[in-house]
């Protein structure tokens, strides 16, 4: 230790360990790959932003509390002392089951179209992730930490039995979900591929899901800054309970089969255009704020 020798080679195993893990960055197509995924991630994440968050403005005008829509959060111009129970509860619970409903609707759509290959096909499966995040995962965080969605179980639930209890179905709901759905993810390698076999297996899933997942929430933290809440750092990184079952099934999964026909994997620079000018709209247009 006073050598240094154990810490030396506990850094070059970690460092031999990582470059074994992701040399398969070093190939052009798994790099279009996580940039192509990368750009839809963040795209359908504004999409349920936007959605959710303009429902929930229209849901506080139904209690004649004006609001202001920021790229980070809503602003209720109203005193904390003038919230009525009501309010509390329709409000705070209008995002979320928002958020549920477009998690059914994108996944029914996603599930019809399983076999296609078109690249929106991708861009319904995040949209997906972000809503049913949006939904359990504020559930979860939100419960843990008093806060959002946690408003409304506080008036609702009082004990804190029936809160862990609560927080342990959540869990469990996001974990298995992932169990569950972890095959269509892997569907999605027919955009790309003709065969998901063992030697290709783990780097689509890591070049198309996982690291997407890490970047992307990164970008958008990064857009947010220097506004970013310890609960939204919270709920977005939950994806990764739901996410890392899909990891693992992947592991184990059969190899699948599809078209013939050969493949090229291009880059979407359509979509990368539209997410750029996009991100940087959220931004400028939202940091005044839209008054609704």
């Amino acid at each position: 230790v006073r050598r240094r020798k154990l810490w030396h080679a506990f850094t070059s195993g970690l460092q031999q360990l990582v470059r074994r893990k992701v040399a398969f960055l070093r190939q052009r197509e798994y790099l279009v790959i996580l940039f192509n995924s990368t750009a839809l991630f963040v795209l359908a994440y504004f999409l349920v932003y936007l959605v959710t968050q303009m429902a929930v403005m229209i849901a506080a005008i139904s209690f004649n509390i004006d609001s202001v829509l920021y790229y980070y959060d809503i602003d209720f111009l109203i005193r904390a002392s003038e919230w009525i129970p009501d309010a509390v509860k329709v409000v705070y619970t209008t995002g979320p089951f928002v958020s549920l409903l477009l998690a059914l609707l994108s996944m029914i759509i996603y599930i019809n179209i399983a076999h296609e290959t078109w690249a929106a096909r991708l861009f319904i499966l995040w949209i997906f992730c972000h809503a049913f995040i949006h939904f359990f995962g504020e559930l979860l965080m939100g419960n843990l930490l008093g806060k959002g969605f946690g408003y409304v179980i506080m008036y609702v639930v009082f004990l804190d039995t029936p809160k862990m209890i609560l927080t342990v179905i959540d869990f469990a709901i996001i974990l298995f979900t992932g169990l569950i759905l972890g095959r269509y993810f892997l569907f999605s390698a027919n955009i790309y591929l003709n065969k998901l076999d063992k030697p290709n297996r783990m780097p689509f899933v890591l070049s198309q899901i996982f690291l997407p997942f890490l970047i992307g929430t990164g970008i958008i933290l990064l857009i947010k800054i220097p506004k970013v809440s310890f609960l939204e750092v919270c709920v977005d990184f939950s994806m990764l309970i739901f996410l890392l079952p899909v990891v693992f099934r992947a592991r184990v999964t059969e190899d699948l089969f599809y078209e013939e026909e050969k493949k090229s994997i291009k880059p979407f620079w359509v979509i990368m255009i539209i997410t750029l000018i996009i991100s940087v709209l959220f931004r400028v247009i939202l940091r005044h704020g839209i008054r609704l």
